[in-house]
């Protein structure tokens, strides 16, 4: 698997494994880690560069140019910068084409500057696209004449009655435009507003997995995505988008079109009543309604997620305003919860550890015996546990119990758009890109081995084998991973270190307790 999700899964699994793996050997069938089963890809239809279907039916007269242009000004065959500015963002549309020039987010940067969410290229988002050259050409290059009232900016472009082009925004918090856009041609509407090509870039590696684009929309109740490559008909049950992992251009329309203008990838939309340009906040979406918040990637856990995302905002602004702290307490606070099921199953491997030897006499009178007589095994080994009072699947369940709560934190570090770019200490400027200098993957798994070392075994020299191949590949799995997942995991594993070190000095004291007891009871015997 190649994306950060699949890599996690494995290592989750794997770290599973490599705590309850040796129990395998001890009688019991190995458990398996149920797969998802990948969502139905989106069907579009096949791709063919076909002019943009024709609705014939009634469309409004073009209003007089008088209505847009005041009668005080002159209209101006050069082009005009339309600027807006608010708290949240700053943009510009241009009349040459009736374009979004600019679009920049205020509260997040790039190289010090404000992000940019327009991509460069030609045609221009807000474009138009027919599919006729020559109307294309004229939509797209002409001047159109605007209007401003308040909020809202009018564009027009008008041949006749029957061929014109109107495109009208007005803001709305946060990071939306309410949007009326008519493109007609030969008295019907016809063609998309485009979007595109691609996204603007977030970082400065074009083959980071947070660059990674992808159309999305809702279909039904679910969220399904296209690779950028494809081409055909999107239709939609409320919105589709272009998206980046932390933002996304969204478009609240039915019907649309995945394009390649000039070899270039373009996302087109018929008629959107509401457009977004904005981050994938899961709170913001949430408001925003219609089920966009499903956009943001919190895995199979999202219901687990979204509250331990909430918790983890709460630190940042209640605590210490750095979001690395505010994991590392959401981090204590998660091994705190999960310390009686941590300490049982510790306790749980320890007595497996100490019933070894009887196993392996048990084992070895039964060996080379058909399928049968080891029936009988079984039944002499469960004999065992039930005397002892210790349950195999005991050390296993409480880790399996752990999972979802681990995998919900684990999608939500690497979806949130919180951590982007927000540095730690030192040399960790952004918790959302891998470490430069891969120094906290290297203590990761540092840290790994020393906790796998601790874990108790019945094969010491296996363990120390395993120990040493499975640390080496964490740490280069977690080489390229966030450095807010590895800062996660880091921790994770120092506390469970100190807990493996009180458990294990615990499990001693009760042994020379149990030990000198035994030592008593001969010598009052002797005597």
């Amino acid at each position: 698997m190649k994306s950060d999700e699949g890599r996690l899964l494995i290592a989750i699994v794997l770290s599973t494994l490599i705590i309850i793996g040796y129990q395998v050997f001890f009688g019991r069938r190995k458990a398996t880690t149920p797969q998802r089963t990948p969502a139905p890809a989106a069907t579009v239809q096949p791709k063919k560069q076909e002019p943009a279907p024709r609705v014939e039916k009634k469309v409004p007269p073009a209003p007089p140019v008088e209505k847009i242009v005041p009668a005080t000004e002159t209209l101006k065959s050069e082009e005009t910068e339309i600027k807006k500015e608010n708290g949240l963002v700053s943009f510009v549309f241009s009349t040459r084409g009736g374009i979004l020039k600019s679009w920049k987010l205020k509260k997040y940067r790039r190289e010090g500057k404000h992000l940019e969410m327009v991509p460069q290229g030609e045609p221009a988002p807000f474009s138009v696209y027919t599919g006729d050259e020559e109307f294309d050409t004229w939509a797209n290059t002409s001047t159109y004449s605007y209007t401003q009232k308040g909020d809202t900016i009018i564009l027009l472009l008008k041949k006749d009655e029957a061929t014109y082009v109107l495109k009208e925004f007005t803001y709305k918090e946060p990071y939306q435009l309410i949007s009326k856009v008519l493109i007609v041609k030969d008295g019907a509407p016809a063609g998309y507003l485009l979007w595109g090509p691609g996204m603007a870039p977030i970082s400065n590696n074009p083959k980071s997995q947070m660059e990674k684009r992808e159309i999305v929309y809702l279909s039904g109740d679910s969220v399904k995505r296209l690779k950028e490559t494809k081409e055909g008909e999107i239709l939609s049950s409320q919105w589709m988008g272009y998206e980046n992992r932390y933002f996304i251009a969204l478009f609240f329309s039915t019907r649309g079109k995945l394009l390649h203008i000039n070899k270039k990838p373009y996302l087109g939309v018929t008629a959107p009543e509401k457009i977004y340009l904005g981050p994938k906040d899961y709170f913001i979406l949430k408001k925003i309604g219609k089920k966009t918040e499903k956009t943001v990637r919190l895995g199979l856990f999202w219901f687990i997620g979204v509250p331990t995302l909430k918790a983890m905002k709460w630190l940042h602004d209640h605590t210490i305003p750095n979001y690395g702290f505010a994991i590392i307490l959401l981090t204590i606070l998660i091994k705190l919860l999960f310390y009686p099921l941590t300490y049982k199953s510790s306790i749980s491997m320890y007595k497996m550890q100490k019933l070894q030897p009887k196993i392996k006499i048990i084992q070895e009178k039964y060996k080379g015996a058909d399928a049968e007589t080891k029936k009988k095994m079984n039944m002499e080994l469960m004999e065992l546990y039930k005397k002892e009072g210790v349950n195999p699947a005991s050390g296993c369940l409480p880790l399996l119990l752990q999972l979802p709560i681990l995998w919900a934190f684990f999608s939500l570090l690497t979806a949130a758009v919180e951590l982007w770019q927000q540095p730690f200490i030192l040399w960790i400027k952004d918790l959302s890109a891998k470490d430069p200098y891969y120094i906290l993957p290297v203590l990761m798994g540092i840290s790994q081995l020393i906790l796998q070392l601790m874990t108790p075994s019945g094969n010491p020299a296996q363990q120390k084998m395993m120990a040493i191949l499975m640390s080496g590949f964490f740490t280069f799995i977690f080489a390229s991973f966030p450095a807010g997942l590895v800062l996660y995991w880091f921790t994770y594993n120092l506390l469970s270190i100190g807990q493996q070190y009180l458990v294990n000095k615990y499990l001693k004291t009760i042994e020379v307790s149990h030990e000198t007891s035994g030592k008593e009871r001969v010598q009052r015997k002797r005597s």
